[in-house]
């Protein structure tokens, strides 16, 4: 059911009045089993589930080593401190004209599509990968593979994901680790 309004659907403000935290089944693309999340509803008590990862364990769903949406403190607090140099000021500013060439092309061929225009794939999906793609140094002749295993990895409209492409997605970030490797540059990898 999609909403029209601004309004949750009436299932979601149920939900937010008789239960507004609790746990559902949650089909994830590559996982034999759905993985058991937390469904929070209100604002207040999702910042609270996000600052108490004893009760609210990410660890549990085995998403595999150096996975960060899937690791605690002090795990997770160590991946996170490795990247945080990449999102410093500088770097952002360095790669700002890249991330507005990005968006004004989304938006320009979102203007020439037949409306109306589906606003998470034609802008939400793509801009954050291809962003990623700056950071990680993903070559541009990969990038629209990288997109496509991107997408169907959060397809949750497919039961049990795509088959293989999460295999086909950590095959590709050992190489571009491998390639890094060998030629280090200034991205995020290198």
């Amino acid at each position: 059911m999609r909403r029209t309004h601004f309004d949750p659907v009436p299932e979601l403000a149920r939900l937010r009045e008789e239960a507004p935290v609790g746990r559902v089944e949650f089909p994830y693309p590559g996982l034999d089993a759905p993985l058991s999340v937390w469904l929070v509803t209100r604002y207040e008590d999702a910042r609270a589930v996000l600052s108490d990862a004893t009760r609210f364990s990410d660890a549990a769903q085995k998403l595999g080593d150096g996975v960060l949406i899937g690791d605690d403190p002090p795990e997770h607090t160590r991946l996170r401190k490795m990247l945080t140099g990449e999102f410093a000021v500088r770097r952002i500013e360095r790669l700002r004209p890249r991330i507005e060439a990005i968006v004004a092309e989304h938006l320009d061929a979102m203007a020439d599509m037949p409306k109306p225009v589906d606003l998470v794939g034609a802008f939400a999906l793509p801009i954050p990968s291809l962003v990623i793609c700056e950071l990680l140094g993903v070559l541009y002749a990969d990038r629209a593979d990288f997109q496509r295993r991107a997408s169907s990895r959060l397809d949750l409209s497919v039961r049990d994901g795509q088959p293989g492409v999460v295999e086909e997605s950590m095959a590709y970030m050992a190489e571009l680790v491998a390639r890094q490797r060998a030629e280090p540059g200034d991205d995020l990898l290198g």
